[in-house]
């Protein structure tokens, strides 16, 4: 189901998220479409966070064709749905945060040790940075999780599971070892994202100088990728804020759903 919406349920909001819920567990998929400024972002998150979906932001309604290809196209190359990564820890480390990095940035919400990362198109990947929290002193190889990944494959009629261990050897005086290039820029992508869901942690807790601050951030770290555009509109909102100003439903949006789609090289 691909939901056209204003983001207005006019007081049935806990209804609208029951019905997603159902839908979900009936392997119904809903994705959002919030059409101009004056939605509400995290009602509809939530809704099709229950359902498999993706929540869009559209500018202006003439974008609404190119957005509907391009999720009917994911719907025609869909590989796995209800996609799930369950995360066993040992005594000896749990869990802090969890994103998606690709196909966009995103926080993942686990519910009972159990990471949900929807569908997966063919030709498509899915990239995740799961934040592990060691216990301290810790020395020599250990085990520190048990993962198990799985799908339903509608090409098999069944669900698919493979599971894997994660351990880590961890030592005193730890060498100078070098970084992967991809948890570097995966980092860079997620670090980006939370700055500016910091920004707006800020505002909505009143503190705009704080807010402000990490707007100006963002528009730096925009402008060292060459995200022109967007930086200018995240120096547009800073400005407004720093004056005492509301940002604008526009710019909060734009910021928000253009860093999370933005496309850092992996």
């Amino acid at each position: 189901m691909i939901l056209l919406t204003d983001g207005h349920t006019y007081g049935d909001e806990e209804k609208c998220i029951a019905a997603a819920r159902k839908a979900g567990m009936d392997q119904i998929g809903i994705s959002a479409l919030g059409i101009g400024e004056d939605w509400n972002t995290e009602f509809l998150e939530e809704l099709v966070r229950h359902a498999e979906g993706t929540c869009t932001y559209i500018s202006h309604p003439r974008h609404v064709r190119q957005v509907l290809q391009k999720q009917i196209r994911g719907l025609s190359n869909l590989v796995a749905r209800d996609m799930q990564l369950r995360l066993n820890f040992t005594d000896k480390a749990s869990l802090g945060n969890a994103f998606t990095c690709f196909p966009e940035a995103n926080r993942l919400k686990p519910e009972d040790s159990v990471l949900n990362l929807g569908l997966l198109n063919r030709n498509s990947w899915v990239q995740l940075l799961v934040e592990v929290i060691v216990a301290p002193e810790l020395e020599g190889e250990h085990r520190l999780l048990d993962l198990e990944l799985s799908g339903m494959v509608p090409a098999l009629g069944k669900r698919e599971t493979a599971s894997f261990s994660l351990t880590g050897k961890f030592v005193e005086q730890p060498g100078e070892g070098q970084i992967p290039t991809a948890i570097i820029n995966a980092l860079s992508r997620i670090s980006l994202y939370r700055m500016q869901e910091q920004a707006w942690a800020a505002l909505d807790e009143g503190d705009p100088v704080e807010a402000s601050n990490k707007l100006k951030a963002v528009a730096t770290r925009l402008l060292d990728l060459g995200e022109n555009d967007l930086a200018r509109m995240a120096i547009v909102e800073a400005s407004r804020v720093s004056e005492g100003k509301q940002v604008t439903g526009k710019g909060r949006k734009t910021i928000t759903y253009g860093t999370r789609a933005l496309g850092i090289e992996s």
